[in-house]
């Protein structure tokens, strides 16, 4: 027998804090969790918000995939960590931003004469532009409709993210001096060679991903066929769509699960202007839900994918909200693929089905196929495609040596988001696809700092400290509880009072706040053991509750590490004893350095702070 294990390095403890590293602009989410649990709101606010400048919309919307990865999830389930940032967000967001101070007038003066232009006001937009204004550069936004946000007004409806959000949001850019042109999209007049013809020297395209995909099968011309994404533009600009009494939504998105929510209620607004079912338009999810509450009697959600794969279910939030939708009425078919529309007198009747065989090709390609005679029939007044988004690029021109691939995307360096044009950047969905809001923000802030490199020749570098704090065992506590406190999501607005704006998720009172901060494992926290002080009593393995610490005999240990295999070569080994750890299970107690009687056994918190070196490698 043996037993495979590793040392561990210094910048390996980084690594330990799984929330953190999941977060694309790595927010610190467990030390505003711990901030939360000892009461110290103002705190965790600036935690929350510091990496992020749209932590009040990500506290609301984001798809959190720190919470896909909080180590608390292997035992029972995640911390709630979007909800208790917005717990913190609601209780600060109106003194936003924190620790902004404007830049220093001779930096503003350095930079005033490098123009950029950010295009397209979504969350990858704000992201770049809140970061260059943050460092003095002018910015000047342009956004082709008439609200800030882009996606995140356009389909989001505005029970799950109130416009006042966005309004803050806005507000706080136009505080740091931004330049803001609404409704001045790109064509044939306002291009990017006239725009630096004005002066502007670096761009970011972050026009998203707004036409929805098609169907290429019999009927799809017929009347009561929608897009998703034109049907949620449409809602959230306040006209009322009619979907009749049933309602089939083709996909198994996100989307899909709000349009199912928002055509659940009411009007949004007494005399909205009918919006017509002749008009193209949905995605999956979120075009079930609203049409429930727009009037229709029932919503079913038609995917390709089994329940188990439901691209919808595929984080702790999205299953969360599908339960939602699932609640309200929305009826799920699952493995599913549309055949053809049924039409009469040029109207849609219903959908014709077959069910999927297979997904994937032999290659791996997305190929679905179908099994013959499994055909089957929904019945439907309106039908909604939620099958995906691509960008719309025609004000692109030929001189702007911009390439795109085979999707239709802006073609992008992943790593400083150039495209193939010098002093251009994009980022977002125009660049990847549709993605969700937080990798959106991440590209924005990694194109800043690319165009101040392009601006001011500087090489870019990120460096991260570890700060090694030493903790006390006997004052070092844990709650008595927090190993046993049960996930609480936050609470919803009763189901007869979900009407128009009104928003279904509720934000957590102080004490549920605190208690569920409490549930955090604290992962920056780690047990150091000092063999030359170890007297093998055994205290701590003994004492440890999910025993993840234990004595073994060390020539039992292997390795597939190089530099734990060179450690292990240069000992002895034979007839000595081991202590190993399975850090997976390890729920930080501190019990074992707390019976420690010759302090063999300390606790440690390794705390990771970001910074970005900057080389100067000569101006323009």
């Amino acid at each position: 027998m043996s037993i495979r294990v590793r040392l561990n390095r210094l910048e390996d403890y980084s690594l330990k804090v799984p929330c953190r590293e999941a977060c694309p602009v790595h927010t610190d989410a467990g030390s505003y969790v711990r901030a939360i649990a000892r009461g110290r709101y103002e705190e965790g606010y600036r935690l929350a918000r510091n990496p992020n400048p749209l932590a009040s919309v990500c506290a609301r919307v984001c798809a959190a995939p720190c919470e896909d990865k909080c180590r608390r999830g292997t035992i029972d389930s995640p911390i709630t960590i979007r909800a208790l940032k917005r717990f913190v967000c609601e209780k600060h967001e109106a003194s936003f931003p924190p620790e902004f101070h404007p830049p220093r007038p001779e930096d503003r003066a350095a930079l005033s004469h490098y123009k950029v232009a950010v295009i397209g006001a979504g969350p990858a937009g704000m992201a770049c532009a809140d970061t260059l204004l943050d460092w003095g550069y002018p910015v000047t936004l342009f956004e082709a409709t008439e609200m800030v946000g882009g996606a995140l007004w356009q389909f989001i409806p505005e029970y799950r993210l109130p416009r006042s959000v966005l309004d803050l949001e806005t507000r706080a850019l136009l505080e740091k001096g931004l330049d803001l042109r609404l409704e001045v999209p790109l064509n044939d007049k306002v291009t990017l060679s006239s725009l630096r013809e004005q002066g502007y020297k670096a761009f970011f395209l972050a026009c998203g991903a707004a036409r929805g995909l098609d169907l290429a099968i019999e009927g799809r011309d017929a009347d009561g066929i929608f897009r998703a994404v034109d049907y949620l533009l449409n809602v959230n600009r306040g006209y009322r769509v009619d979907l009749g009494k049933k309602v089939v939504a083709i996909g198994g998105g996100s989307v899909a699960v709000d349009v199912a929510r928002t055509a659940l209620r009411p009007a949004y607004r007494e005399g909205a202007e009918v919006f017509p079912s002749t008009e193209e338009g949905l995605t999956g999810l979120d075009a079930a839900r609203s049409a429930l509450r727009g009037g229709a009697e029932s919503v079913t959600m038609v995917s390709l994918e089994s329940l188990e794969d439901l691209p919808a279910a595929r984080s702790q939030q999205g299953k969360e909200e599908l339960a939602e939708a699932l609640d309200e009425g929305v009826k799920l078919e699952a493995g599913f693929g549309p055949k053809r529309i049924l039409v009469e007198n040029g109207k849609v009747v219903g959908v014709e089905f077959l069910q999927v065989d297979r997904l994937f090709d032999e290659e791996g390609r997305f190929h679905p196929s179908f099994k013959p005679g499994t055909e089957s029939t929904l019945e439907a007044d309106a039908v909604i495609l939620a099958i995906g988004q691509s960008p719309e690029l025609s004000f692109l021109k030929e001189e702007d040596a911009i390439e795109l691939t085979s999707r239709g995307t802006i073609k992008v360096d992943p790593v400083t988001m150039a495209t193939t044009a010098p002093g251009i950047f994009a980022g977002g969905d125009v660049a990847f696809g549709p993605r969700i809001i937080i990798d959106a923000v991440a590209n924005g802030k990694r194109a800043a700092n690319s165009i101040d490199k392009f601006l001011r020749g500087v090489s870019m570098r990120e460096c991260r400290n570890v700060v090694v704090e030493e903790l006390n065992p006997d004052i070092f506590r844990r709650d008595p509880h927090y190993d046993v406190i049960n996930r609480e999501t936050p609470p919803l607005e009763s189901s007869d009072r979900r009407i128009g704006a009104t928003e279904v998720e509720r934000v957590y009172d102080e004490y549920t706040a605190s208690n569920q901060a409490l549930r955090c494992l604290d992962c920056y926290v780690h047990t150091i053991y000092d063999p030359e002080l170890c007297i093998l009593c055994g205290r701590c393995t003994n004492t440890c509750p999910t025993r993840c610490i234990t004595f073994v005999s060390a020539d039992l240990l292997e390795s597939d590490h190089e530099s734990t295999r060179d450690f292990l070569a240069a000992k002895s080994v034979i007839d000595k004893t081991a202590l190993i750890k399975d850090d997976d299970l390890c729920i930080r107690c501190g019990l074992c350095a707390h019976v420690c009687p010759t302090n063999a056994m300390t606790l440690e918190r390794f705390q990771v702070e970001e910074q970005i070196l900057c080389n100067q490698e000569g101006t323009l």
